[in-house]
């Protein structure tokens, strides 16, 4: 029930298909490998989540570095354009 009220406080229909997949593993009679299965698929959802976010991050500057860095060009140079584009 927990996991209902963190997911669906963002989005109703989230919340749904979690209803019922928590339905189905209760009244099937292969619940319990379908329990099995949705946890493999949660733990390598949020893997993938975790790894494209760490990777993201080590990808990009963080804003304050682009700041200085602009900063640093129209010193140089006097010109107001960023030199990225």
């Amino acid at each position: 029930m927990l996991i209902q009220l963190v997911l669906g406080a963002m989005n109703l229909a989230v919340m749904a298909a979690v209803a019922i997949v928590i339905a189905m593993e209760k009244l099937l009679s292969n619940g319990e490998w379908l329990a099995k299965a949705t946890g493999v698929m949660a733990i390598a959802a949020g893997a993938i989540i975790a790894g494209t976010s760490i990777q993201s991050n080590l990808t990009t500057k963080p804003e304050a570095s682009r700041i200085r860095e602009c900063a640093v060009n129209v010193t140089k140079t006097g010109d107001t354009t960023d030199s990225r584009t």
